[in-house]
């Protein structure tokens, strides 16, 4: 399915003076082809990058179209990344406190949290 032209042009990721290009929610509504508070809902959830100026969400185009380009799947893939890294580096710190005190409580709560 492609994009239509009149919607491509509000997704390129500057206005043509080489400034970033911020959508209107109900922009984004009709590009997602979804009810505007469903906009609103994604924005505060963070799932869309969006900045609130007032009342109003202005939607980010470069990110919407690398949304609409990879989908979901790519931002699921940086969501589990980032919790891997987290859980990785958690498991580190624990390491190295258990090292550094020598307690075999902490021991234990490494191999609990790697099996």
């Amino acid at each position: 399915m492609s994009t239509p032209d009149a919607v491509q042009v509000m997704l390129d990721g500057d206005d043509g003076g080489g400034q970033p290009r911020w959508l209107t929610a109900e922009e984004t509504a009709a590009i997602l082809r979804v009810h505007i508070s469903t906009i609103h809902d994604m924005c505060r959830r963070g799932q869309l990058v969006a900045m609130k100026t007032g009342r109003d969400w202005r939607i980010s185009a470069a990110a919407l179209r690398e949304k609409e380009l990879l989908g979901d799947v790519h931002i699921k893939l940086v969501h589990d990344i980032a919790e891997l890294s987290a859980q990785k580096t958690a498991t580190l710190v624990m390491a190295r406190l258990a090292g550094a005190i020598g307690q075999d409580v902490v021991h234990s709560r490494i191999e609990k949290a790697t099996e």
